[in-house]
């Protein structure tokens, strides 16, 4: 979608791996999608805080994923599933935002579904019409980002 947006020269590809279990999948994935888009700048950040933070079956070891089970409850009978990364999105927009300043890029896209709304809250679209945290004010002068979500109806 960015490529057929922006052009395959204007597009960078960025990956946070944050401790999860999946990552050794997910990295797979992101190297398959820099194969596809060849050429474009691409990063890899670690934000190995989320393990220390924990809170979350994905990333908290002494925590069980639930099996065949996505929206499992979490903690104390909370709504919010046991798989949710507190405030997750927000700091992979935080990391983003600070590449595409820094490389002059203008949007940044994310795969939010709001599917998932019902038990992570940083997928809903309300969310990212204000996207806590990243407020364009705090950017370079000259500097105006754009956050899309082109999935987040899907």
């Amino acid at each position: 979608m960015a490529r057929k947006r922006h052009g395959a020269s204007n597009i960078a590809l960025l990956h946070a791996s944050y401790g999860q279990r999946t990552q050794e999948r997910e990295r797979r994935a992101f190297d398959d999608n820099c194969e596809f888009v060849r050429r474009a700048p691409a990063a890899c950040r670690a934000l190995d805080y989320f393990r220390a933070i924990g809170g979350s079956a994905l990333t908290d070891k002494s925590i069980s994923v639930p099996e065949n089970e996505l929206g499992a409850p979490g903690p104390h009978g909370s709504a919010i599933p046991v798989t949710y990364v507190p405030f997750r999105n927000a700091h992979f927009l935080s990391v983003a935002v600070s590449w595409a300043e820094a490389i002059g890029r203008g949007t940044i896209y994310i795969g939010a579904v709001a599917e998932d709304s019902s038990g992570y809250p940083d997928c809903r679209p309300e969310y990212y019409a204000g996207v806590p945290g990243i407020d364009p004010r705090g950017n370079a002068a000259e500097t105006q980002i754009e956050i899309v979500t082109p999935v987040i109806n899907v």
